[in-house]
């Protein structure tokens, strides 16, 4: 079946890697403004009161390892396969929204952020790029550009969602239910 046909497999492919990037880029890009909301609020159990500088910089050297983890997106797909890459990296990334939920120190934030990294490579552009490559090629352009939608979705769905699961419960709370589905 060819790319053009809306029956073709290769768009099977794409709503996922839009569901990957709406989950990558709502935890691993927006919602730092939800997080260092959080870790820098000192009332007792609702934060840890960490400060803004300290969540700032995990927050750089976490952009930096994932920048860094990217160089080995292909060679990780290639050994993988996309279908246990992406589960790879949605696992790891419920797994650091947990961490982030029971931070309280400053070893716990960068031990947090660094969980998070290989999530962020593994669910967003270089992993779209590399997923979605393989099958298209005159509808290439299209389809990464739909499955990276998926990015400003997550930011528009996750983050409001987290504020208000968070005001429901508390920040802890919401992102430990949020990390186990």
């Amino acid at each position: 079946m060819q790319e053009n046909s809306v029956f073709y497999r290769g768009w099977i492919v794409v709503f996922a890697c839009f569901a990957m990037t709406s989950v990558g880029f709502g935890f691993g890009f927006y919602g730092h403004s939800v997080y260092l909301a959080a870790l820098t609020i000192d009332n007792g159990e609702e934060g840890p009161g960490l400060a803004i500088a300290t969540v700032s910089t995990a927050v750089t050297v976490y952009y930096l390892a994932s920048a860094a983890i990217m160089v080995f997106i292909s060679d990780l797909i290639a050994k993988w396969g996309p279908r246990l890459f992406a589960t790879v990296g949605a696992v790891t990334m419920g797994i650091s929204l947990y961490l982030i939920s029971n931070t309280r120190t400053v070893l716990d934030v960068f031990f947090a952020y660094l969980a998070m990294a290989p999530a962020f490579a593994m669910l967003t552009n270089a992993a779209v790029a590399n997923i979605i490559g393989p099958w298209f090629v005159h509808k290439r352009g299209l389809a990464m550009s739909l499955a990276l939608a998926g990015g400003a979705v997550g930011g528009v769905v996750i983050v409001p969602t987290l504020v208000w699961v968070s005001g429901q419960l508390t920040f802890s709370a919401a992102l430990q239910t949020i990390s186990t589905i």
